[in-house]
């Protein structure tokens, strides 16, 4: 986002790879799984409905936003002409609600987690998440980690 604010070009081919990531990962491994672990979380503490509910919701928004985010870099990355404007919003309205959602979960439902001190519980919160593996993305996971890495 940086580079959009300062006049400066993106790297659109980077910007790809870690969109099309976090819509592999994430949204499609990483929030079902989530969704699994906040049902049962609400059967301990239903006063955490409004805060899980609007979780949820952003799961989907962030779906969304994510798909709409990763089309306007393959066209751009394909050579379309696309308005800057348009993925300078589209780049922001997903960060803003990935950032969002991260920020939720830690305030709210992780330290409520932590609360629940049956042992039951806890192994059942935990069950979805490690259940499934996480598999390299090859080039692209590389290509992303190399560059948070400052490598």
């Amino acid at each position: 986002m940086a580079a959009f604010q300062v006049g400066e070009q993106p790297n659109y081919d980077l910007m790809l790879d870690i969109i099309h990531y976090l819509r592999n990962y994430p949204d499609r491994v990483h929030h079902p799984q989530e969704n699994v672990a906040f049902a049962r979380l609400l059967e301990r503490d239903s006063t955490l409905k409004p805060q899980i509910d609007r979780l949820l919701q952003e799961h989907r928004v962030i779906a969304a936003a994510g798909s709409t985010l990763l089309e306007h870099l393959d066209e751009v990355v394909a050579g379309a002409l696309v308005p800057r404007s348009i993925v300078e919003t589209a780049a922001a309205t997903y960060l803003t609600y990935f950032r969002q959602h991260m920020a939720t979960e830690d305030k709210d439902v992780i330290p409520a987690q932590r609360n629940c001190s049956h042992r039951r519980i806890g192994r059942q919160w935990r069950r979805p998440f490690r259940s499934t593996r996480i598999r390299s993305w090859g080039t692209t996971s590389r290509r992303v980690t190399a560059h948070c890495a400052g490598r």
